[in-house]
């Protein structure tokens, strides 16, 4: 399943459960390529669950889908034949998912610790309804895909959880 028509569906199936809060972006095409699509799918439907139970009432939540040239992991160095500063265009090499709220949003000295396991913010309520394990798990999933997983946030501001996966052509994905 190509990665915007999955996001696009997790929108739909989760705007019905929030009514018209939930906004998505991303372009008309996308190339296809290779990822493990129900790890995509548990990754995103946490975001999106987090999102939806820390925006406010009447508060809204984004995804966004886009190519990124992100290409930190793609080539070893004996590949690269020439400086990328000077590459007239480097290419897609990763697509970047963006799930956003209007919720308090998390203080900044916890940015890295909230994808530790079972850890939970301070002040959170017992009874959220977690153990701290969903931002874990996503980040292993990520991981597990190449990429990689943050969090842009500022109290009183709602959050923005990226990540990043490599774009790999369907071809080569076939081939290892």
């Amino acid at each position: 399943m190509a990665i915007r028509v999955q996001i696009g569906s997790l929108r739909q199936r989760y705007r019905n459960l929030a009514g018209d809060r939930i906004y998505y972006a991303a372009p008309e095409r996308f190339k296809n390529f290779h990822f493990d699509t129900f790890k995509i799918q548990h990754v995103v439907s946490n975001l999106l669950e987090n999102a939806m139970k820390y925006a406010p009432r009447g508060g809204t939540v984004w995804m966004s889908l886009e190519a990124y040239s992100w290409d930190r992991r793609m080539q070893s160095r004996e590949n690269i034949q020439e400086e990328r500063r000077k590459s007239t265009c480097p290419g897609v090499r990763s697509a970047r998912i963006c799930v956003a709220d209007t919720g308090p949003g998390i203080a900044g000295e916890h940015h890295l610790e909230i994808f530790d396991a079972f850890v939970r913010l301070p002040g959170e309520k017992e009874d959220a309804g977690s153990v701290g394990l969903g931002l874990h798990i996503a980040r292993q999933l990520i991981e597990a895909h190449g990429g990689k997983i943050w969090v842009e946030s500022e109290l009183g501001y709602g959050s923005k959880f990226y990540f990043l996966i490599p774009v790999r052509d369907l071809m080569e994905s076939e081939n290892n």
